[in-house]
């Protein structure tokens, strides 16, 4: 006997402005919608309550030419947020006294 899960009951992304919720990401996928990518990671909302950054593609499973499925890839960002961050920050402060550099006072 096969056991169905959802994903749901996996884990769940929070919501972003002009970002669909992941519900919303699987009703496109079963109408044979594309899924816009999003321009910055998305935040996985896992069951213990930690939280992940994370890029998603997701592509229909068809057989006979009729959705039966779906495919779900999350990319783990934590690594890239974080250096993003450090980047950011390395360009708004000096990097002998950490103090605010005149870049940032610019912007």
């Amino acid at each position: 006997s096969s056991t169905r899960a959802r994903v749901e009951d996996l884990f769940t992304l929070a919501p972003q402005p002009d970002t669909p919720t992941l519900p919303q990401v699987l009703a496109l996928l079963w109408r044979d919608e594309p899924v816009p990518p999003s321009a910055a990671p998305r935040m996985l909302l896992r069951r213990d309550g930690g939280q992940v950054p994370v890029s998603l593609a997701a592509a229909p499973l068809k057989m006979d030419g009729k959705t039966t499925g779906a495919v779900l890839v999350l990319h783990d960002m934590t690594r890239e947020s974080e250096y993003i961050n450090r980047l950011s920050h390395q360009a708004s402060h000096d990097a002998l006294t950490g103090l605010t550099n005149r870049r940032a006072f610019e912007d």
